[in-house]
């Protein structure tokens, strides 16, 4: 899924080729190749995906561009929302609640899990990476503290073309 271009800030999701959920997958795949990893493999867990999102995340290639193995975990509502222990990264999709969303921002702390989300008040909560719209384009925002928290270093490439870069002295 080579959709995405990280050498813009901006992606249209209004393009009739690409819907949202293609867009933020891709962006996700993307941003992998910019965090320091400290495992051979890597695994996506998605938090009540939509059917669009399933299909988008089908798509996903096997490997990054570095080589390391990657998987993807669907896990639904119906499932046990507790944080797959073997997750690098956990995209909260915004189907998840409020309540549900708490829980695993606080086990991915504990486990220092990249988190990646899609609403309103993701940053706040303690997210990591959030995906937000400005007009017809999908944006990200990066909590640069959390990630720092739990010793995940994001390169100052993908920090440079966020939409906003929230640190420590934002929580101060």
């Amino acid at each position: 899924m080579a959709i995405l271009f990280f050498g813009s800030v901006t992606a249209q999701a209004q393009d009739k080729n690409y819907s949202e959920s293609k867009i933020k997958t891709a962006l996700i795949y993307n941003i992998l190749h910019f965090v320091e990893w400290s495992s051979k493999d890597l695994v996506i867990c998605v938090y009540d995906p939509n059917e669009d999102y399933v299909s988008s995340f089908k798509a996903v290639p096997s490997s990054t561009k570095s080589g390391k193995h990657l998987d993807i975990k669907l896990v639904h509502s119906n499932d046990s929302f507790q944080l797959q222990n073997n997750c690098h990264v956990a995209f909260i999709t915004s189907e998840v609640s409020d309540k549900n969303t708490r829980e695993i921002l606080s086990d991915a702390k504990i486990h220092h899990i990249l988190t990646i989300g899609e609403t309103s008040q993701f940053i706040k909560q303690g997210g990591m990476v959030n995906f937000i719209r400005k007009d017809l384009n999908i944006k990200f925002e990066i909590n640069a503290f959390a990630a720092e928290q739990v010793d995940l270093k994001i390169s100052s490439q993908v920090l440079r073309i966020a939409d906003r870069v929230y640190t420590e002295s934002d929580y101060e």
